[in-house]
């Protein structure tokens, strides 16, 4: 039959059929509620869905030459305590050029100020694998005690061909405090790979920089902003903001 000939029904509802075979109509949920199954032989209902998992807030992709990609408090709400930020980032600066490095700069009054001090030191190590040659030793997962810079990755430098621009893959954990009266460090703490070329015609890969660290504030971090620590990022860069539910 076309839908002109149906009855008029209830908004919302949805037409299944029972265990004998016969029309049934499916209550109208409530508004974020799912439509699940309730196995063979009964008709699907509306429920509330499972607490838990990553909510992608989103994702910024450079139209063009950037100073910097920044996620405001419109998307780092109270709603999350924890946060996940992945992206691929290409620093524009040119061959010739001098290392940058990849910064995160949090801010807990949605950008008016990046003045957070970091914790006095912070953890990282990486492994390096350059054509043949490999080592691993570790590092300060910063820039310096008392900075409001935490270092993703460091020293990114284009090669000496125009193909050959820096970059840096990372992925990481925001945390802001659960209770700000017991301590008053937000984290940070995740992983980044390079390609660099250090303007050579080879190119060179860091597979592997993980760490972390924590930076003292009185409330939640509400915005962070990525950037190099001279030149813009270049067009195409692209980084994604999930709020994480527990």
């Amino acid at each position: 039959i076309s839908i002109t000939e149906l009855k008029a029904g209830t908004d919302g509802n949805i037409i299944s059929y029972d265990a004998s075979g016969n029309p049934v109509a499916v209550a109208t949920g409530s508004a974020g509620q799912i439509l699940t199954s309730a196995g063979a032989g009964a008709p699907p209902t509306f429920a509330a869905a499972e607490a838990g998992g990553f909510v992608k807030l989103q994702t910024q992709t450079a139209a063009s030459d950037v100073s910097n990609i920044a996620f405001s408090s419109t998307y780092l709400t109270s709603t999350y305590l924890k946060y996940f930020v992945c992206g691929s980032v290409i620093s524009a600066q040119t061959p010739g050029a001098s290392v940058v490095n990849f910064q995160l700069l949090p801010s807990i009054d949605n950008g008016s100020n990046y003045n957070l001090d970091i914790a006095g030191f912070g953890e990282g190590s990486y492994n390096n694998i350059s054509n043949s040659s490999s080592g691993e030793f570790s590092s300060g997962y910063q820039f310096g005690s008392g900075d409001n810079r935490l270092g993703i990755m460091g020293s990114v430098r284009a090669g000496n061909q125009t193909a050959m621009l820096g970059m840096v893959s990372f992925s990481g954990y925001v945390v802001n405090s659960p209770n700000y009266s017991k301590t008053r460090s937000s984290q940070y703490f995740g992983t980044a790979n390079r390609m660099y070329g250090d303007n050579s015609s080879d190119y060179y890969t860091m597979p592997s920089y993980t760490g972390g660290t924590s930076f003292e504030s009185a409330s939640a971090w509400n915005n962070l902003k990525f950037q190099f620590s001279a030149g813009n990022i270049a067009a195409g860069s692209t980084i994604t903001l999930f709020g994480v539910s527990q």
